[in-house]
């Protein structure tokens, strides 16, 4: 398994989960919504 893109694409996802969740910090739970979706974002690009 290559892992050159997978690494970059959970690089590329915690740079834009950390803009995300500075942009919605009003909520403490803005951090679990943002790594939840990221699970999903990944596992999306993983199985397509």
């Amino acid at each position: 398994v290559d892992r050159a893109p997978f690494a970059s694409l959970i690089h590329t996802s915690a740079k834009s989960a950390s803009m995300w969740s500075r942009c919605r910090r009003k909520d403490s739970s803005s951090f679990s919504e943002n790594m939840y979706f990221l699970m999903k974002l990944v596992h999306f690009r993983t199985i397509s």
